[in-house]
Parts: structure tokens; sequence; C-alpha cells
């Protein structure tokens, strides 16, 4: 009985290495085959807080618009880092939105809070003044305008690249799990920023 129990954990504990022996190799030739981010380069005066307009940043009382007016009026107030919700519509475009329950409430719309196509996007007016930012509109904003774009929400970095024209250079890209960070760095972001909470595991899965 005894020999028994000792082969038998002497295959347990082979098979239990084999597994680790499988486990180190598989996440080598991952990180050797992963690009390497690059370091990031701001040449502004360090020693003041850098600041960041969430979501476009507030205007007139207004947070989350994810508008073009705020995004405006953060490039005039000199903001350098613009952070922008973005999300897919339902015709797989990027529009600027925190969620949709929150953007069919901003624009006064009290039906279900379903994806709409761009078109539709374009249409709504939030806050009766404020309108939605596309692609196209955040291109024309960013491009020129020495402001870094922080992008949020996103996962789909195909998209991402094929509908932002700005400049790598100038686009921070927000991860929230390490295999999202490692594939936005494989579709040629050159800034991805690793987003964990001290608590998060998420970041191996």
């Amino acid at each position: 009985m005894k020999i028994f129990v000792i082969k038998k954990m002497k295959h347990s504990l082979l098979i239990a290495l084999g597994l680790l022996v499988v486990f180190i190799a598989y996440w080598s030739i991952y990180y050797v085959i992963t690009p390497m981010p690059a370091d990031f380069e701001y040449d502004d005066n360090l020693s003041e807080p850098i600041l960041i307009a969430h979501a476009g940043g507030e205007i007139e009382g207004h947070i989350y618009t994810n508008s073009v007016e705020a995004v405006i009026q953060s490039i005039s107030n000199q903001y350098k880092f613009i952070e922008l919700d973005l999300r897919k519509t339902a015709d797989n475009h990027i529009v600027a939105l925190h969620d949709w329950k929150r953007f069919h409430k901003f624009s006064g719309y009290e039906g279900k809070s379903e994806r709409l196509e761009l078109s539709q996007c374009k249409q709504r007016v939030l806050f009766d003044k404020f309108h939605p930012a596309t692609a196209e509109d955040i291109n024309k904003l960013f491009i020129g305008s020495g402001c870094f774009l922080v992008t949020d929400k996103i996962r789909d970095y195909d998209l991402l690249n094929s509908e932002i024209q700005i400049s790598k250079d100038s686009m921070l890209v927000e991860c929230f799990s390490y295999h999202s960070y490692l594939r936005a760095l494989k579709k040629g972001i050159k800034y991805p920023m690793l987003c964990l909470s001290g608590s998060d595991f998420r970041m191996f899965f």
C-alpha cells in the first residue's frame, strides 16, 4: 500500500512539474514575440501635475458628454491630455460616448438603451446643444492641436487604427487586462496603458 501511494504521489508530481514546464515555456515564448512598449516622452514642465480632461472635459456643468464642444473647450483651456470614451456603433464605427444608457438620457430619448448606427448618433443632440464626437470629428479636432488623445472603453484595436487617423505618438490607449495590453501592442498601438486596481487579477485572463 505504501509503495502504491508513493508511486502515485511521484506520478502526480511529475505531471505537475510537466505542466509547470509547459506553462513557463508558453509564457517565455509569448513574451519573446511580444513587442516592447515605447517610452512615453512628454517635454512639458513635469513639475506641474498632468491634468486630463475626462470624457472631453466638463462643459457648462455637464460631465461625460464626450462632445465636440467639450473637446473644443478643453483645447481652448489648454488641456494637453483629453480622454474620450470610445464605443462601437451598431454598424461598426467609432463614436465617443460613455455608455448607451447615458447617451440616450443626455439626448432626451426614453426608449430602450440600444446601440445605434453612426447616422443615428449624428442626429442626436446632447442637452439640446452638444454634439457627439465621431471618428471624423476626433481626427479634425486632434490633428495639429498638439493634444494627446487618451482613449477609454474601446478594445477593437483594428477599428481604432482604421478610423482614428491621429499620430500614434499622440494617442494613449487604456487597457484593462494584460492580454488586452499585449494585443494593443501587437496591433501597433505605441502607448497602451495597463489600468488595474490593486485587487484586480484579470491581468492574466
